[in-house]
């Protein structure tokens, strides 16, 4: 018998312990977890969230702002708002624009929320100085009284389910606009949290007021080669009764319950084409959505 076949069972063995030996190592050894952890360590900016987007994960998301700029809180003005809403009414990412002072200096603030529903998302803030704007020297109002009003004029509320959404809001200064509930187009009042439906809304002047929200139902299509693509078709207007003083709105009827309907607003077959560049040249493909 060879010498070498002989051996063979030793050099296994020994192999095999060694493995074994280097295995329990890497398993005891702090360097692997330590490497770990710094390949997985939290964002700074990370910011836990859970579904869905109530009043009270709306107020947490203020306090935790307010926390991390450290301003003064009874001097922050709200400007503006666009938020983004999963089918499902979790909160997937939040614009929020408002002035505020800090150590007696005033800055504009811009925050942008993008949250994961499978871990923690990010809070990023950004902020530059400036002085009182127009909006706030005539009527602010606090972004707190904007954050906990959203979950009222959820998507469930107008009888929309399934389907993500857009909305915003902001000041503005509107003096004798006029608007009317058409198809594409559908008005409500928010009054002490009931949704109303409105026939008819005349502004005189907001005074810089907060004067509606505006909700945006998204139709999604899925582009070959790019992938998922939203638009709107038409919009849902909510003004909140206490920051529109002075205007006129007609309601669409004065039952104790009242009927919330939503107007479809029609649209037609989208078609494109998609192209990609490939080994042998260019490659497009017509596609058509309904």
């Amino acid at each position: 018998m060879p010498l070498s076949q002989k051996i063979s069972p030793v050099i296994v063995i020994a192999s095999l312990v060694i493995i074994v030996g280097v295995i329990i190592l890497i398993v005891i050894s702090p360097l692997p977890w330590m490497y770990y952890s710094f390949l997985h360590q939290q964002d700074p900016n990370a910011i836990c969230l859970y579904p869905p987007a109530d009043e009270k994960t709306m107020s947490s998301i203020w306090d935790i702002i307010v926390n991390r700029t450290g301003i003064d809180n009874s001097s922050a003005a709200f400007e503006g708002m666009q938020v983004r809403l999963t089918p499902d009414e979790t909160l997937e990412n939040l614009g929020l624009s408002f002035y505020a002072t800090k150590e007696g200096k005033g800055r504009m603030y811009s925050v942008y929320l993008r949250y994961d529903p499978d871990r923690c998302g990010t809070l990023n803030i950004h902020s530059y100085p400036s002085d009182p704007p127009n909006f706030v020297i005539h009527n602010p109002r606090s972004p707190r009284e904007f954050l906990i009003e959203l979950p009222r004029v959820r998507p469930s509320a107008f009888g929309i389910s399934n389907q993500s959404v857009f909305i915003t809001t902001g000041v503005s200064r509107e003096i004798n606009a006029t608007y009317y509930s058409m198809p594409c187009t559908d008005l409500f009042l928010l009054k002490n949290g009931t949704i109303i439906p409105l026939d008819r809304m005349v502004l005189h002047d907001t005074e810089y007021e907060t004067s509606y929200w505006n909700i945006f139902d998204q139709r999604c299509i899925d582009i070959p080669g790019y992938g998922e693509s939203c638009f709107s078709n038409g919009s849902i207007l909510v003004f909140s009764e206490e920051r529109i003083p002075g205007s006129e709105f007609v309601l669409t009827n004065t039952g104790n319950n009242p009927v919330i309907t939503i107007h479809e607003c029609p649209h037609g077959t989208v078609q494109g084409q998609s192209c990609k560049g490939t080994f042998w040249g260019e490659s497009c493909m017509n596609w058509t959505a309904d």
